[in-house]
């Protein structure tokens, strides 16, 4: 007889999301977690960001107060204040995740786990236990990937769990990267006055979305002061006497204070199981159409298998292991993932780029929305950026949307909606949007789509 119906390994948003499933459908389900309840989202990741991300956009308001008649003549930031309180709001989070389990009767183990037969877990904490289950999810996650010569000490040379434990705002920091890490974390610290640098390998930043994006972007960050530089990489890393100097691949040299590298990420499996072999590939968790490992009853999702790295991507596969576990043999569907990057402006994307749906052999229609020409944008001020959508003549179906404006984030799921569905433009055109709203500029680029270009020329 076995000790439990489904042991889950890690309680971030897929893991917790797993127990909560799991419990609703009256499995006995055991969670175990090594750190803390929500992972990395929760603790190090999407959470702790955005508080910051939204106190530099505070920041920046509040600083151009005076253009709408607002009298600002005294402004002070106090980085260790935020420190703290981004504490306790992550620690109120938790225990709202730890109440939610527990009315769910879902056990929660705080030990690391181990692996050791295909039913077998042990539990390894002060003392050592072991336990049995029908079932095993393995949502271990993952952790910033270190490169050769750019070592985290966590002093000097930052990963993005660690620049979130800073008290203070660096005057000089350079980014190992240009992906959505960084790229967040440049927008946030040039705000408050930092110089960013950005070094990019690639053409350009954000090289994984659509190209007017990433230019869109670029003359964002520019124009606050950012620094970027493409096409390079960085060498060597000196210390000196005040702070680090950064040698690039063209014999450029740049002294900051920290430097954060954000490069990618890997998947946490070390130590993991013995005594049987999970497949693996570069490191992650190889996985069947159903989420199952090479042995059939242990399943994994998240980050620590290949696909999404996103904390919603997780959640949702959480709920397709539970449902596969229960009999109901469901395959993911990944066709409507929206991606966010909350810079301002903010960027959002689901669905196919331009060039992937050209490769595809799909005949396009291309509407194009500029939030300049958007009443509700310029009330706001916040008239940078567009909404470009990717449609598919013969059917109507939206394969694509990308977005970069003023609360893009918040949009997003209307066109999740149309490119999941395969809702035609000619239909989605009925759908009346509120004026004035932001949303109304998707309401603009489908009546663009649509052979109604009502305000644009």
């Amino acid at each position: 007889m076995t000790d439990y119906d489904l042991v889950i390994i890690g309680a971030g948003p897929g893991g917790y999301v797993a127990g909560l499933m799991a419990g609703l459908k009256g499995l006995k389900t055991l969670v175990v977690e090594g750190d803390k309840l929500g992972g990395v989202c929760l603790n190090k990741g999407c959470i702790p960001t955005k508080f910051f991300l939204y106190t530099s956009q505070l920041w920046q308001e509040i600083k151009i107060a005076n253009d709408w008649g607002v009298d600002v003549t005294s402004l002070e930031l106090n980085y260790a204040f935020l420190k703290s309180r981004k504490e306790k709001m992550i620690s109120s989070l938790r225990s709202g995740i730890e109440f939610l389990l527990k009315k769910r009767g879902v056990e929660i183990s705080y030990a690391w786990a181990k692996i050791v037969s295909e039913n077998d877990v042990l539990l390894i904490s002060d003392t050592t236990k072991k336990v049995s289950a029908r079932n095993i999810i393995i949502a271990t996650g993952s952790s910033p990937l270190q490169l050769q010569g750019l070592e985290f000490d966590h002093k000097d040379i930052l990963c993005s769990d660690s620049i979130l434990e800073l008290d203070y705002i660096p005057e000089r920091l350079l980014m190992v990267g240009g992906g959505v890490i960084a790229v967040e974390f440049a927008h946030h610290f040039s705000r408050l006055g930092t110089k960013v640098y950005i070094v990019e390998i690639m053409d350009r930043i954000l090289p994984n979305m659509e190209p007017e994006i990433s230019k869109t972007l670029e003359a964002v960050l520019k124009k606050s002061g950012v620094q970027i530089f493409t096409s390079r990489k960085v060498e060597k890393i000196n210390k000196t006497e005040d702070g680090n100097e950064v040698i690039l691949d063209n014999g450029i040299n740049i002294n900051v204070d920290k430097v954060l590298v954000a490069v990618s990420r890997r998947a946490n499996t070390d130590g993991l199981w013995e005594n049987i072999t999970i497949e693996t590939q570069r490191g992650f968790v190889v996985i069947d159409d159903y989420l199952r490992t090479n042995i059939k009853n242990i399943y994994a999702i998240g980050d620590v298998k290949p696909g999404f790295m996103l904390a919603h991507s997780a959640s949702y596969e959480a709920k397709i292991a539970v449902k596969n576990i229960l009999g109901e043999n469901v395959t993911p569907d990944y066709s409507a993932v929206p991606l966010c990057i909350y810079t301002q402006p903010e960027i959002a994307a689901v669905g196919l780029k331009e060039e992937e749906a050209r490769e595809k052999g799909y005949d396009l229609k291309i509407a194009k929305f500029p939030f300049q020409a958007l009443g509700k944008a310029r009330i706001i001020s916040k008239t940078e950026g567009f909404v470009k959508l990717i449609a598919d003549k013969k059917s109507g179906s939206i394969l694509g949307a990308h977005l970069i404006g003023p609360y893009v984030t918040e949009l997003i799921s209307e066109l999740c909606l149309a490119v999941k569905f395969k809702i035609p433009y000619w239909e989605l055109e009925e759908v009346i949007h509120p004026h004035p709203a932001i949303s109304e500029a998707i309401q603009e680029a489908i009546e663009i789509l649509n052979g109604n270009p009502l305000h644009t020329i």
